[in-house]
């Protein structure tokens, strides 16, 4: 019998990792993302320019040069991702650190509209001009100590993350503003606020995530980029064109409760729930003669002589010479003839 031998074929079969994209897609996807964020920074920069031009209440010419800013700086980013002078692997890297200035040098621009659409009017001093510009100051810090041999990595580190947390934190206390003023009176919505907020969040929500969901794959990391940007060119158009948040400011209401405070000729003071002085008038402050009430820390009853329960109870509480007492309605109320003896 004849010995058959058959022919023993071997495949091989090369298997990618996971995630790993040939050249020609990643080229692609960078392309694509690179392109929306030119288009996304486009609508930022009409949308800035829509709320300068219709409207010069409180607050615009700080909101137009906030998002002007963003709308630049994220629109250089993207054509600079787009023709190849910024190199991207992940999102990360050299376009994480760009993001970075995107989102943080304009944050003093943001915190000055929220303090002046919510009525709360800053003057703009030197003191204030640190304040705004201490971001860029840092960076600018960074970029020279970071090409000095003789300076430690890690001091140059700690001004980054301070940088970062000092830009939070005017950004959170510029939403908590705009959206608590704008859910308080009848002529505006909280969804003004909202909207108005929406785009600083989503724009630190996304960016700051770049590095961690860029570990899942190429296309993560860049709709983490662009979902950046898409919010607050959607919450900033949203709130100019749609809710009207310019037309109807919270500013007035803001500034009316102030003006009626201040020009009222009765004495007003204002207490939290632990009877602590929170504002008072002019016409309070200078008939106190216990103690001034916009000194430290007071409550009422250092200014006025009695508790918050002891005037509830009384029936009428009137102030003479420093002297709080209880006035009966019933003492100088003129007697009623008894029946039948009216004339």
């Amino acid at each position: 019998m004849a010995d058959r031998r058959y022919p023993i074929i071997i495949s091989f079969t090369t298997t990618l990792p996971i995630g790993t994209q040939r050249p020609h897609t990643l080229i692609m996807l960078v392309d694509i993302i690179s392109a929306v964020g030119v288009l996304i920074a486009a609508g930022v920069l009409a949308t800035s320019a829509t709320a300068a031009r219709r409207h010069e209440r409180p607050g615009t010419l700080w909101f137009t040069g906030y998002s002007a800013l963003f709308g630049v700086g994220f629109g250089l980013l993207s054509v600079g991702v787009l023709v190849g002078s910024i190199p991207v692997t992940d999102f990360t890297g050299a376009v994480g650190r760009w993001l970075a200035l995107v989102w943080i040098l304009p944050v003093g621009l943001w915190a000055m509209f929220a303090l002046r659409y919510t009525g709360r009017f800053v003057s703009l001093t030197l003191k204030t001009s640190v304040l705004l510009a201490f971001p860029l100051l840092i960076f600018v810090a960074q970029f020279l100590f970071s090409g000095v041999s003789s300076v430690p990595t890690h001091p140059v580190g700690l001004l980054g993350i301070t940088v970062r947390c000092y830009a939070l934190t005017l950004v959170v206390t510029g939403m908590v503003l705009v959206v608590r003023a704008t859910r308080r009176y009848d002529h505006t919505t909280a969804w003004q606020g909202v909207a108005l907020a929406g785009g600083p969040a989503l724009m630190w929500l996304s960016w700051s995530s770049i590095p961690y969901i860029a570990q899942l794959s190429r296309t993560a990391g860049g709709t983490a980029y662009v979902l950046g940007g898409l919010g607050a060119v959607c919450g900033f158009g949203l709130a100019v064109f749609r809710l009207d948040a310019f037309d109807m400011a919270p500013t007035v209401g803001v500034v009316g409760e102030r003006d009626i405070v201040d020009e009222t000729d009765d004495l007003v003071l204002i207490a939290d729930e632990e009877d602590r002085v929170v504002r008072t008038n002019e016409r309070i402050r200078s008939a106190s003669s216990r103690v001034d009430p916009s000194a430290g820390t007071v409550t009422v009853e250092d200014v006025l002589g009695n508790d918050v329960d002891g005037l509830r109870a009384a029936e009428m509480v009137t102030r003479c010479l420093g002297e709080v007492r209880r006035a009966g309605l019933d003492s100088d109320r003129p007697e009623r003839p008894a029946p039948g003896n009216r004339s």
